[in-house]
């Protein structure tokens, strides 16, 4: 723990930022003049193996972006968010926050440079089962290498393509939506991924919805993303399929034989629809 506390940021780059009222974590999301954000992320995750998606869907034509990530493990998740609680200017984080995950990431994008930040997610007592808060702080390149070196809680780099579409409110209004589909390049220390046999090639998709009240219209088929009809929902899949494939865990484990029979049952699933 002390070599963390000794490696992350000097103590006047944090006086140096803006803050975000206290009262905006957990209750109120906004952004600070420092870039600190703070929202409830509410996300729906779908599986698809790679080949198929390119049967339904031109990624070529779609935005890129390239992103690394490294995950914290457990033990450093208090000292992580008192160091970002002080980056944003917002203090201490609330007290009834259960953080599951503390990350970096670096995204980078064609022809616009690469932007680095530190991310902590986590579930107060009244948050739903879709629901985190999600509380990102950019950090400069250097920080985000000095903190790479002590994030061991595992590691992925993936290739992101921005699929846009609408979901159908009612005949008159609609709410744009982002898919963002995830091809994983590496995960684990060295465990890489593209190229290898078609049952480990695949994608996740998450969809974050704005509000609630869309999931209603989303699980009637009224939105314009059509190669989502094609893909299987991991929210709704057993527990098991859902955390195996967890970005955070095979970020840690990789590929384990966990990991590749989720893998085999959802390629299954697929063979039983008749995709």
């Amino acid at each position: 723990m002390n070599n963390l506390a000794q490696n992350v940021w000097p103590l006047g780059e944090a006086r140096r930022r803006r803050s975000i009222p206290a009262s905006a974590v957990g209750e109120h999301p906004g952004e600070s003049e420092s870039g600190a954000k703070v929202s409830v992320e509410r996300e729906l995750r779908f599986f698809m193996p790679l080949s198929l998606l390119g049967e339904y869907l031109d990624v070529k034509k779609l935005r890129r972006c390239h992103i690394e990530q490294h995950y914290f493990s457990a033990e450093h998740f208090p000292l992580i968010s008192i160091f970002a609680g002080e980056m944003a200017g917002v203090g201490l984080l609330p007290k009834d926050l259960r953080i599951t995950q503390a990350r970096i990431r670096t995204i980078s994008s064609d022809g616009s440079g690469s932007e680095s930040c530190l991310e902590i997610k986590g579930r107060q007592p009244h948050h739903d089962t879709l629901e985190r808060l999600e509380f990102s702080v950019p950090i400069k390149r250097e920080s985000f290498k000095r903190l790479r070196e002590l994030a061991g809680g595992g590691c992925l780099t993936k290739s992101r393509y921005h699929a846009p579409g609408v979901i159908s409110i009612n005949n008159r209004d609609r709410a744009r939506v982002i898919a963002e589909i995830d091809v994983y390049d590496l995960v684990g220390k060295t465990r890489q991924l593209t190229g290898c046999s078609e049952k480990h090639d695949f994608a996740t998709i998450d969809l974050e919805i704005p509000d609630k009240g869309l999931l209603g219209p989303l699980a009637d088929g009224k939105h314009s993303l059509d190669f989502l009809f094609h893909a299987i929902s991991l929210t709704d899949h057993d527990k098991r399929i859902q955390k195996a494939l967890s970005s955070q865990r095979i970020a840690r484990k990789g590929l384990d034989r966990r990991a590749l029979d989720a893998l085999l049952q959802l390629h299954e699933q697929y063979h039983r629809n008749g995709e």
